[in-house]
């Protein structure tokens, strides 16, 4: 191969990866505002496989929630002792762009009652499965109240992150 051939060859090739790359369509921002039933009791997924935007919202996850023994003990002693549970927000981003992701989470009543409630800006990798964002380590329910929250509400804004 000759040496103009060879920078032909190069020229084609870089030109066919601009034409790849400028054709990826530019991600989409979205919005969810959506409440959740509370999974019934030994459980902590809530599957939500749900598309905002370009992200796909595949879960909730609910940690260190008070059992039944817990709830009990609270009650009866009429504690305020708080139960510290954490949520976490589980992504995936099918697109070659970052994004990022401004999340409002909350635990309700079936009347409204917010019972906790956080929220948390965060980034989304490119071509991210599976990627988790926690949240609520400052605000908690009352370990007393756990009967009385039957809903997640999640409110969820993506956009790409430049």
């Amino acid at each position: 191969m000759t040496l103009r051939s060879g920078a032909l060859l190069l020229a084609v090739a870089l030109g066919i990866g601009s034409v790849v790359a400028w054709a990826e369509e530019a991600p989409k921002p979205g919005t969810l505002d959506k409440s959740f039933a509370l999974p019934t009791k030994g459980q902590d997924v809530i599957q939500v496989k749900i598309k905002v935007g370009s992200l796909m919202l595949d879960e909730i996850v609910l940690n260190n929630l008070p059992n039944a023994q817990e709830v009990k003990v609270a009650e009866a002693n009429q504690s305020n002792d708080k139960s510290r549970p954490k949520i976490g927000v589980v992504f995936s981003n099918p697109t070659p762009f970052k994004m990022k992701a401004k999340l409002v989470t909350s635990f309700e009543g079936s009347d409204g009652t917010i019972y906790m409630k956080c929220d948390r800006k965060d980034g989304v990798k490119p071509y991210a499965d599976g990627d988790r964002t926690n949240m609520c380590f400052q605000d908690s329910p009352k370990t007393k109240d756990r009967n009385q929250v039957k809903n997640v509400h999640g409110v969820a804004e993506v956009s790409q992150d430049r």
